[in-house]
C-alpha cells in the first residue's frame, strides 16, 4: 500500500519517467538473460558484413527484398566502429522504452491522461514487446518510429507547427522502409485516426484546413524520402518495392490472362 501511496503522490513527468525506466530495466534484463539470435538477424548481419566490404550486391544475393532502413541502420554502427549487433541491439532497447513517451500522448489526446498511464505501463511490461526490442528485426525500427510519427503528427495540430507535420512524415517513411506490411497496417490506422480527428474537429468547430494541410505535409514528406531512398536502392540489386508497383502489375497481369 505504500508503493501505492508514493506512486500516487508522484508529479506526471514522474510516473512517466518511472515507466520509462521500468521499460528500460525490463529490456536490458531480457537482453542478459536471453541474448539469442534469430535467424533472420544472422542473414541481416551477413548482409552488413558484405555492405562493410563494398559488396552490398552480393549481400542482397541473400535477401533481395530487405528494406533499406535495415541497411541504413546497420551503416550508422559501421560509420562510427561500433560492434554492429551490439549497436544495433542497445540503440533498439532505448527506441522501444522511448515509444513510453509518445505513446503516453497520444493515449491522452485520443483517451485521456488515466487511460494513457494505463495504456504505457501495459507497453511496458509486455513479454512479446520485451523480447522483440532486443532483437535485430525490422519491427524494431518499424514500430517505434510509427508511433513517434502519430504522436508528431498530432502535435502539429495541437500547436500548429508545421516542423511537426515534416518529422511526422519522416517517421512515417522509416518505418515504412523497415516494414512494408507494417506501412500497410500504417495507412489504415492512420486513415481511421485522420476520419476520428475529422469529424472531432468540424463539432468543434476547429479551422479544417489546418487539419489536410498537415495531413498532406506529412503524406508529402514521407512519400518524398521514399522516392529519393527508392532511387538510391535502384544502384543496387534490390527489389524493394516501397510502392507495391511490380505486385500491382503482377496482380493485373494474373487477372486478365
Amino acid at each position: 500500500m505504500k508503493i501505492i501511496d508514493k506512486y500516487l503522490n508522484l508529479s506526471l513527468p514522474q510516473k512517466l519517467f518511472g515507466f520509462f525506466l521500468l521499460a528500460l530495466i525490463l529490456r536490458f534484463l531480457s537482453y542478459y538473460t536471453n541474448p539469442y539470435l534469430h535467424a533472420d538477424a544472422i542473414l541481416y548481419l551477413s548482409i552488413n558484413y558484405h555492405d562493410m566490404h563494398g559488396q552490398l550486391n552480393e549481400g542482397l544475393k541473400m535477401h533481395s527484398q530487405l528494406p533499406p532502413a535495415m541497411i541504413y541502420f546497420m551503416r550508422l554502427f559501421n560509420f562510427f566502429g561500433v560492434n554492429v549487433e551490439v549497436g544495433y541491439r542497445v540503440t533498439s532497447i532505448f527506441l522501444y522504452s522511448l515509444v513510453v513517451f509518445p505513446l503516453f500522448y497520444i493515449a491522452k489526446e485520443l483517451i485521456s491522461e488515466r487511460a494513457a498511464l494505463f495504456v504505457v505501463f501495459c507497453y511496458g511490461v509486455h513479454p512479446s514487446l520485451i523480447i522483440c526490442s532486443h532483437a535485430i528485426l525490422r519491427e524494431t525500427l518499424s514500430i517505434p518510429f510509427l508511433f513517434f510519427g502519430f504522436s508528431f503528427f498530432l502535435m502539429c495540430l495541437k500547436n500548429k507547427s508545421l516542423l511537426f507535420a515534416i518529422l511526422a512524415g519522416i517517421c512515417f517513411a522509416i518505418s515504412y522502409m523497415a516494414r512494408l506490411e507494417y506501412g500497410i497496417a500504417l495507412f489504415g490506422a492512420f486513415a481511421l485516426v485522420l476520419i476520428g480527428q475529422c469529424f472531432k474537429w468540424v463539432k468543434l468547430g476547429k479551422d479544417k484546413r489546418l487539419f489536410w494541410k498537415t495531413t498532406l505535409i506529412a503524406l508529402g514528406s514521407m512519400f518524398c524520402l521514399l522516392f529519393i531512398v527508392n532511387i538510391q536502392m535502384k544502384q543496387y540489386d534490390s527489389v524493394w518495392d516501397p510502392f507495391a508497383y511490380r505486385k500491382v502489375k503482377g496482380f493485373f497481369l494474373r487477372a486478365f490472362e
